[in-house]
């Protein structure tokens, strides 16, 4: 029998390394908030935070989460009316596990898959 909760793995992701890489550095530098295009033609504005590097190469910037406000160089992609959400938020509203702490584990979905 195959389960097909959802896991977290099931949630599309945004990263700030891919916003930086495809923005460019410079480009978002000094900003402190940006506006994502998500994949259901909605646009939301995603704020940045910078902290303090400790060892001297500037700072650090991560995304703030519209959900909850908190600090994350990830967010999710989630179905709701937030659209975007933290692991924490999605892990809190969802109740979902990573695929490795299922029952199943990552060695039975690769055996479904590679039967399919």
């Amino acid at each position: 029998m195959i389960d097909h909760r959802p896991v977290m793995e099931d949630f599309g992701t945004i990263s700030y390394r891919e916003i930086r890489r495809d923005s460019g550095r410079r480009a978002i530098k000094h900003t402190t908030s940006l506006t994502l295009a998500i994949p259901d033609g909605r646009s939301i504005d995603v704020g940045l935070t910078r902290v303090r590097g400790n060892i001297g190469n500037g700072d650090l910037i991560y995304l703030v989460c519209p959900c909850c406000g908190g600090r994350c160089w990830t967010l999710r992609l989630t179905p709701d009316e937030h659209g975007l959400m933290c692991k924490k938020c999605v892990q809190r509203e969802y109740r979902v596990p990573y695929r490795s702490q299922t029952p199943l584990g990552y060695r039975r979905v690769a055996a479904i898959d590679s039967h399919n």
